[in-house]
């Protein structure tokens, strides 16, 4: 009976850890970014190129103040996301805030957000670089 009760148990653990490593679920991340740019660069200086870069890919600031920049993105009048991105001389970060509206999986949607996330990232990046 021990025996049978032990054999259950380890198969529902191993059942349990082998479905949680088939799941596909997808979690919103929050972008940590160092600066790199040469020579050093002001704090005013990464507002401004934080703003041109979120324009370009029409993200919309709504708030602008030093160290910290609120932006949002509605796309097809379906995908709306908001972000802040606090930042200074040395980094900046990509934190979601809020969405609405949303007609898919919350899944779909995280997937989503984290692209248009790295996507302005990397225009940040790119612009503080100069290449734009």
């Amino acid at each position: 009976m021990i025996h049978r009760l032990l054999a259950v148990s380890f198969l529902s653990i191993v059942l349990s850890l082998l479905l949680a490593g088939c799941s596909t679920s997808t979690t919103i991340h929050t972008i940590d970014a160092p600066i790199d740019s040469l020579p050093s660069i002001s704090v005013d200086q990464v507002g401004r190129d934080i703003i041109t870069a979120a324009s370009r890919l029409g993200w919309k600031v709504t708030k602008n103040e030093p160290g910290m920049i609120e932006a949002n993105l509605t796309e097809k009048d379906q995908h709306h996301m908001e972000v802040s991105i606090p930042y200074n001389s040395e980094q900046f970060t990509i934190r979601y805030r809020d969405s609405t509206n949303r007609n898919e999986t919350d899944d779909l949607f995280h997937r989503h957000y984290n692209k248009q996330a790295v996507l302005l990232e990397r225009e940040i990046q790119a612009q503080l670089l100069g290449v734009h």
